[in-house]
């Protein structure tokens, strides 16, 4: 082989290899379909009767964050994909289009990724991250099932000749969820002496 025709060979061994590492891109939008919309939950002061779109002007402190993994990864082993992002109002209120995210964990190539949404709302600040806001009396938090995505890697002209799409494309099989209120400290306790005396009551049940 000649020198001329080696070097382009060892070109793309050291891109792969060390330089040219892509990362995945996904665009987090949930404005795909009607049943796509993320909402307050039914019976609770920002609910209402029947559950409300979560408006983006009116409640700036609603967020929510694409959490992922690479494949086989587990709920609990999802990590937040940053930035967070606010909610759009008016007539796509209940939807997010924040554009594209980065996956940098995932190696060069087309690779299968574990992907979760989840929305929050700290009420009274503004929590960086869905864990932050669980940890918040009086929030709201919820998240949608998990999704199994092929993510677009590599670029023009990459080792693996994948080409990275103009426009990264939508998590597929999008559907809506509803985020929750968190407990209050004094209601969980309520409920661990409720449960303490049924427990107690049972122990103490005459024999026959």
């Amino acid at each position: 082989m000649k020198p001329t025709q080696l070097y382009p060979a060892v070109l793309a061994f050291l891109c792969t290899t060390f330089w040219c590492a892509g990362q995945g891109t996904i665009n987090f939008n949930t404005a795909v379909s009607a049943s796509s919309i993320i909402q307050y939950v039914a019976g609770t002061p920002l609910g209402g009767p029947t559950g409300t779109k979560i408006d983006g002007t009116a409640h700036p402190t609603a967020q929510a964050a694409i959490y992922a993994g690479a494949a086989g990864s587990t709920e609990a082993q999802l990590v937040m994909i940053t930035p967070a992002a606010g909610f759009a109002s008016g007539a796509t209120a209940g939807y997010i289009t924040a554009g594209s995210r980065s996956i940098s964990f995932l190696p060069q190539g087309y690779q299968n990724a574990v992907m979760q949404i989840r929305a929050w709302d700290a009420i009274t600040s503004t929590a960086t991250s869905y864990e932050q806001a669980m940890g918040i009396s009086g929030s709201y938090g919820g998240k949608s099932p998990l999704y199994t995505i092929t993510s677009s890697l590599g670029g023009p002209g990459s080792a693996d000749g994948s080409v990275l799409p103009a426009t990264a494309a939508n998590i597929p099989g999008q559907v809506g969820f509803v985020i929750s209120g968190v407990p209050e400290p004094s209601a969980l306790a309520l409920g661990g002496v409720g449960l303490a005396l049924v427990l107690s009551s049972r122990g103490r049940r005459p024999r026959c």
